[in-house]
């Protein structure tokens, strides 16, 4: 049997660490809010906002630099 390339290797690794990240930043979303209730006094309708707008803001920012991060150099 043929041996596989190393980049296949290397992507089938890192599909699986990505994998295991996403379920990382989901675990920390039941905390969250009681995280941000410890920064100070917040009120029930801000403790609903805050966590919501910071745990977006880790896919807000993924789905911005994706493309750039993505992108193939053409100089090479």
């Amino acid at each position: 049997m043929k041996e596989k390339p190393i980049w296949k290797k290397n992507l089938f690794v890192l599909s699986i660490a990505v994998f295991i990240a996403g379920i990382a930043f989901s675990e920390v979303m039941p905390f969250l809010p009681l995280y941000i209730d410890t920064l100070g006094k917040f009120s029930h309708q801000q403790l609903n906002f805050w966590p919501g707008f910071i745990y977006s803001e880790t896919y807000l920012v993924s789905a911005l630099i994706s493309p750039w991060w993505g992108k193939k150099d053409v100089n090479q």
